[in-house]
């Protein structure tokens, strides 16, 4: 019995810490001008036109980012605070982060899923934190983003792009708190009861406890309309899931449920590539030396 009660307290504790991503309310006017235009966008708004484009961008390999959030909130006193230890202490992944975007460039502009306001998916800046409730809680100059890239073809990249712009305006998309019970319950099964050579995403014993939850939570759970009810983790791996025909094989070969994705295991997925981290205030300069070091990425730094 005592074992079960702890194992209800750490599984409501991490629950808490995952909807450290709830209290953002809707999207506020930007404080800061963008910093230049992002080229690949304007390249698929002239596309979308039927332009053409002189610099022949079309024929390149095209790169989806993930970037992951370190965050550090402003109140100390702030509970998330302290629940943040409650991820990390069932995480199996390197990476200790608690909130997940996707984007489609390295200008501060990537979207991502947290509750409050008329929308649920909004546009995330480390360098303008007053442009959005949620990150507004946290401290820029001690966060941490780690941005990641999948490489991608131009068909699989206009696929997500189009999803993100069908669901900016969705209102029926929602960030479902829900979710996180069964998430948190998923990840304290992974972790210690799930031997650890096991734990990696995509191992078959994992995948077959993941069902086994899947299970268990459904009996409890009111039913919803899961197609756009998730948490931000989910949210992006449904993007790729939807729009990356790799992506979606891996998930099906190892019978990975993007239900069930943290935040972390967005870095795990097969294909995506770790390329920088860095404080939030520093995101730019982070992604221009970057840029500077892997050419192939330079057409995606913003235009001035």
């Amino acid at each position: 019995m005592k074992k079960k009660i702890k194992v209800f307290v750490l599984v409501g504790m991490i629950v808490m810490g995952f909807n450290s991503c709830r209290p953002a309310q809707n999207l506020r006017p930007l404080n800061k001008k963008p910093k230049g235009k992002s080229k690949l966008l304007y390249f698929l708004d002239q596309k979308n036109q039927g332009l053409e484009t002189e610099d022949g961008m079309s024929d390149k390999k095209k790169y989806i980012f993930i970037r992951l959030y370190d965050p550090n909130y402003n109140d100390p006193m702030y509970i998330a605070n302290s629940l943040q230890k409650g991820i990390a202490f069932v995480e199996v992944n390197p990476e200790n982060v608690s909130h997940a975007s996707i984007g489609f460039d390295l200008s501060d502009y990537f979207f991502g899923l947290t509750s409050g306001g008329k929308y649920n998916l909004k546009i995330e800046r480390c360098t303008d934190v007053a442009s959005n409730d949620y990150m507004e809680k946290c401290n820029p100059e001690k966060s941490i983003q780690s941005t990641y890239a999948i490489p991608v073809t131009n068909e699989e990249y206009e696929r997500a792009y189009n999803l993100i712009l069908k669901n900016l305006n969705n209102k029926q998309l929602k960030y479902a708190a829900t979710e996180n019970i069964k998430i948190a319950g998923y990840c304290v099964r992974r972790k210690f009861f799930t031997p650890e050579e096991q734990q990696k995403l995509g191992s078959e014993q994992l995948e077959n406890k993941l069902y086994d939850i899947k299970k268990d939570f459904k009996k409890h759970v009111k039913p919803i309309i899961q197609d756009q009810m998730f948490v931000c983790s989910t949210f992006v791996a449904w993007v790729l899931y939807n729009s990356v025909d790799s992506v979606h094989q891996w998930f099906d070969d190892h019978k990975i449920d993007y239900e069930y994705i943290t935040p972390s295991d967005l870095s795990q997925i097969e294909g995506v590539e770790f390329l920088f981290s860095s404080t939030w205030t520093e995101f730019d300069e982070a992604a221009e030396e970057f840029a500077k070091v892997n050419e192939e990425f330079a057409d995606y730094l913003p235009v001035e």
